[in-house]
């Protein structure tokens, strides 16, 4: 998407929403039908067109362009003004932020489903030397789990296993905080097995076995079944800290 001008740029960007999303790259609008985000890069909100960052390459953003998948959100087209590119396109997806959810809500064996599917990609990508970069935060739950802004994310060869391994840590620390970080931490911190997941670098298991152990273990404390992590809340703190993951001021639930 090429623009001739400044004016011309800003009008098309006033037809667009802004989205709260906005992150350390640059601003982030979505069109009224909902089918693309558009990510405009802070350099050029600041007006200082003569920042220089070589990744910044028509090439290197749409790498993955046609990358087939269903979890990482893969630009799909550059934007440009006179030339110079200045943000880039790609596919919309409905969903939050998992620092801006409460995990009090989530039914925690839909969510092992969800993250059944991300764990299929991670193994997609990672079969095709796609080396993640950048993801936590960059984590959103809708009808599945998405991770947005990849295009950090590079070509590298590697053996699968330390590849996979490497791809999901961030998936697998992301998750595990925004479950336990500030509300069961104490307690899990009681069980040897989960007390090493959580203190580890987030390789060497997956996100499942954590959530699978962390409902047994609570259901086992409570002596009955539980659907999320707010059945279990006498267990933990509904006064939610913000400890080394940091959530939202406000947090929103899935609908």
């Amino acid at each position: 998407m090429e623009f001739k001008s400044d004016y011309e740029l800003d009008l098309f960007l006033k037809s667009l929403i802004m989205l709260d999303c906005t992150g350390s790259q640059g601003t982030v609008y979505v069109d009224g039908k909902r089918e693309f985000v558009y990510k405009i890069f802070h350099f050029y909100e600041d007006g200082d067109l003569d920042y220089i960052d070589s990744n910044l390459t028509k090439d290197n953003i749409l790498k993955f362009k046609d990358f087939p998948n269903s979890c990482y959100l893969f630009a799909s087209n550059v934007i440009s003004l006179n030339g110079r590119i200045i943000g880039y396109i790609a596919p919309y997806r409905k969903g939050i932020n998992l620092y801006r959810l409460n995990p009090l809500t989530i039914d925690l064996e839909w969510l092992k489903e969800v993250l059944k599917m991300v764990i299929k990609e991670v193994i997609k990508i990672s079969k095709c030397n796609v080396n993640s970069y950048d993801v936590m935060y960059n984590i959103m739950l809708g009808d599945r789990v998405y991770i947005t802004d990849p295009q950090d994310f590079t070509l590298r060869e590697r053996n699968f296993g330390e590849l996979f391994s490497h791809n999901m840590m961030p998936i697998n620390l992301e998750f595990m905080y925004f479950l336990v970080d500030g509300i069961f931490e104490e307690i899990v911190k009681d069980n040897s097995e989960l007390k090493g997941m959580l203190e580890s670098s987030g390789e060497g298991f997956l996100i499942l076995d954590f959530i699978s152990l962390l409902k047994s273990y609570l259901e086992q404390l409570l002596g009955k079944k539980i659907r999320n992590l707010g059945d279990a809340i006498v267990l933990g703190s509904s006064d939610i800290i913000n400890n080394r993951y940091q959530r939202s001021l406000v947090l929103q639930q899935l609908k």
